[in-house]
């Protein structure tokens, strides 16, 4: 039981890791684009 109740919580927290880090990842993926197009667009106008 000692041992299974600490290997619990470590495998709580890595999934809540990864969790907040798929999130925020999908932050950065979303933000990206958006300048990038825009510079295309600049660069096209231009």
């Amino acid at each position: 039981d000692r041992i299974a109740i600490p290997s619990l919580e470590k495998s709580e927290g890595a999934n809540g890791g990864h969790l907040l880090g798929d999130r925020h990842n999908e932050k950065v993926v979303a933000v990206q684009p958006r300048p990038t197009v825009a510079l295309n667009i600049e660069s096209k106008s231009a």
